[in-house]
């Protein structure tokens, strides 16, 4: 999901991260804004994919967590499913940051930002969603109804649920193991 940013964008946004003068949900929002065209593909090709469909990126949380989130939405999931799904990535958070490549230069900078997940974040994400008119509506320009209500299907079916959002009766997601036993 490569964005078209300017020279100077990227470092930028980092140091707004960094000073505290922006958040991970205000990235999250920007990244909404301008990457609509290439949400829109990974999704299409979500929803075109027969098997098994890994998500990721290289950090696992940002790309990762917006694609996640939004797959979560338009699957008709309440937005706290979509939340408690993002914020599972600290649980590898650690060890998802010592196997980063870039060394010492990327060590220093992952140490500069606070990379925790936190629900406000991703919740700002999926209010910002909701003020473009849903999932539906945000990618509408981009994604066709049929190419949209066959990745619904898709990701229902994925989850386990009736293909049909309007059967609301079904849960969305199966407690993980570590669900269970908490």
């Amino acid at each position: 999901m490569e964005l078209d940013v300017q020279a100077g964008q990227e470092a930028q946004a980092l140091d707004g991260l960094i000073d505290g003068s922006a958040t991970f949900g205000d990235h999250y929002c920007r990244m909404l804004d301008v990457a609509v065209a290439n949400i829109a593909q990974v999704l299409r090709t979500i929803g075109e994919t027969s098997g098994p469909i890994v998500i990721g990126c290289q950090g696992g949380r940002d790309r990762t967590g917006l694609i996640s989130a939004i797959l979560l939405l338009a699957a008709g999931a309440d937005p706290h499913i979509a939340v408690g799904d993002y914020i599972r990535t600290n649980d590898d958070l650690h060890e998802n940051l010592q196997r980063q490549p870039g060394g010492e230069q990327t060590q220093e900078l992952f140490a500069a930002l606070d990379l925790v997940c936190r629900r406000e974040d991703i919740a700002q994400a999926i209010d910002y969603l909701a003020s473009l008119g849903g999932v539906r509506e945000y990618l509408s320009s981009h994604l066709p109804d049929e190419d949209y209500d066959r990745l619904v299907a898709s990701i229902r079916i994925r989850l386990g649920v009736d293909p049909d959002p309007s059967d609301s009766s079904l849960p969305l997601t199966t407690p993980s193991q570590k669900e269970v036993t908490a």
